[in-house]
Parts: structure tokens; C-alpha cells; sequence
């Protein structure tokens, strides 16, 4: 292996090294993570700790925010290299017989063109 070459796996591992951790205080990511599709309820629970500290979302790239929400429930595509990650709070369609809801609240994630969160909503 040539030194530019180990100059570069150097410098790879340094850079993915210096990702900075996000910290909750209040949020259980992990419970959050367990839910998936909203099915069990805690999402329900969760969203207000979630929603205090939601600041801390924006700017996270996407293998960052997976660490913390877990793998989005939807996924969808928009203009302009726009992506969304859809997280469902109440039960979606996936466990529709254990609830009456029509319209399932949703956690919409947006990262824009460079693959930062830009906004944090929750839609209904």
C-alpha cells in the first residue's frame, strides 16, 4: 500500500471518527426506536420529550439521525435531491387493527440538497 493511499484510510477514519454524539436528556431513543410504525403507543408518549428537544435534530446528517430515531417507518423522495424520513407516532396502516385512527400523526425529518436536517414537523 502506497503512503498516499494510507494517508487517505488515515484521514477517512479520522473524519468518520469526529462525528459528534447527539445527548438527549429527556428523550428515550432507544423506546422510540422499539416502536416501529407507531404499533405499541410509545411514540405517542415519546413525542413531547422529543418535541422539547428537537433543536438538536437540525443540522444532524442522515446516519447521524438513525442513530437516534432508528430506520424511518416511510421514506420519501422530493425535488431537488430533497428526502424525507417519515416516522409515524400513532399506528399507521402496519397496525391499523389495533386502532381507530384515520389519520395517523406523522414526524416529518426533511434533509435538504447535502443531506442535513432542515426541518422537524409533525404532521397530522
Amino acid at each position: 500500500m502506497t503512503y498516499l493511499k494510507k494517508g487517505y484510510l488515515i484521514a477517512i477514519i479520522l473524519l468518520a471518527s469526529c462525528q459528534t454524539k447527539v445527548q438527549f436528556e429527556q428523550f428515550d431513543a432507544a423506546a422510540w426506536q422499539s416502536d416501529r410504525n407507531g404499533c405499541t403507543g410509545l411514540r405517542t408518549t415519546l413525542l413531547p420529550d422529543l418535541l422539547l428537544e428537537k433543536d438538536k435534530l437540525t443540522g444532524l446528517n442522515q446516519p447521524s439521525l438513525s442513530r437516534v430515531l432508528g430506520r424511518p417507518d416511510h421514506q420519501e423522495l422530493y425535488v431537488r435531491n430533497q428526502k424525507f424520513f417519515v416516522y409515524f407516532i400513532d399506528p399507521s396502516e402496519a397496525c391499523r387493527d389495533q386502532s381507530g385512527e384515520e389519520q395517523p400523526r406523522q414526524l416529518h425529518i426533511r434533509f435538504n440538497a447535502t443531506g442535513k436536517v432542515n426541518e422537524v414537523s409533525v404532521q397530522y
